[in-house]
């Protein structure tokens, strides 16, 4: 059975080490804290559906969030209806 990679490591090695993009300049463009996207790189946080959004407006990939969706390090309890505020 595969298991695919934390979305975090996904991330690091697909975004950030490529194109030589931090966790800081990254989290302002999403409107998260540093710290916050910082545990989902370092895989102790999942990653919430609307930071998926984020990140796919942020990386200009539609795809993302629909990948990362096949991953089982979602916390989908915590998601909410389309258009509301995202914090």
């Amino acid at each position: 059975m595969h298991i695919p990679p934390h979305p975090g490591q996904f991330l690091e090695e697909s975004y950030l080490e490529p194109f030589g993009i931090s966790v800081r300049p990254l989290a302002e463009n999403l409107g998260v804290a540093a710290s916050t996207l910082a545990r989902v790189v370092a895989e102790r946080s999942a990653v919430s559906p609307e930071m998926a959004l984020r990140l796919s407006r942020a990386l200009g990939r539609s795809d993302f969030g629909d990948s990362l969706l096949n991953c089982p390090h979602w916390q989908l309890s915590k998601l909410s209806p389309l258009g509301a505020d995202v914090n």
